[in-house]
This record gives structure tokens, sequence and C-alpha cells, in this order.
């Protein structure tokens, strides 16, 4: 949780692996530890360069598309949403039109 908030703060600010100096310290752990999540974008990166890293590994079948960082607003996956009880029964589908995108989104509980 914390390094996912990490590399989306780090996003957010414009801030890269080559400009990791620019991520505060974080007290969360302790004052042991407060050089962690600064670590995690020096290692990785910001949610874009992670993401661009891994579309250029992959078989570029998937590209960015909705697995983007918006200004102000947490993160959101082009995965459908659903919401299922224990037992599989999912509430029916709502097909919606995002910018020219179709999703599947279940809302409640069937």
């Amino acid at each position: 949780e914390y390094v996912t908030a990490s590399v989306v703060y780090a996003q957010r600010n414009k801030i890269t692996k080559n400009s990791n100096q620019n991520m505060p310290l974080a007290h969360i752990f302790g004052s042991g530890l407060t050089f962690m999540l600064r670590d995690v974008v020096s290692y990785a990166g910001n949610y874009d360069e992670i993401l661009e890293e891994a579309i250029s590994l992959s078989d570029q079948a998937v590209g960015q598309g909705w697995n983007a960082v918006r200004q102000n607003i947490d993160l959101y996956a082009g995965l459908p949403v659903y919401n299922c009880d224990a037992y599989g029964t999912c509430a029916p589908c709502q097909n919606l039109d995002f910018d020219g995108v179709e999703v599947c989104l279940s809302i409640g509980f069937a």
C-alpha cells in the first residue's frame, strides 16, 4: 500500500528515478527507515516509469489505457468492477462508455 502510494506520489509530483532525491523522507516506520519510499522510486521509478517498463517487456497486446495516474484522483484499473457475494452471485452488469471504451460495471449486490 505504501509502495503504491509512493510511486503515485512521485508521478503526480514529477519525481523520477533520476530525481528521486526530491521524494520526501517518510517517518511512517520510524526514524531508521525514513529513506525507504525514496529508495522505491530510486530503484523502480514513478508509476509511469514502472508501467512503461512493464509494457515494453510485454507482448505489447495491452497499452497504458486506463492504468494511468490522473491528477488528484486515485489509481484506477481498466478492468470491470464486479460486486459479487461469497457464493459467486454477481449483480447485473451495466454497460458504460468511458472515452470510447465500453466497460461492464456491476453495481450493488445480486
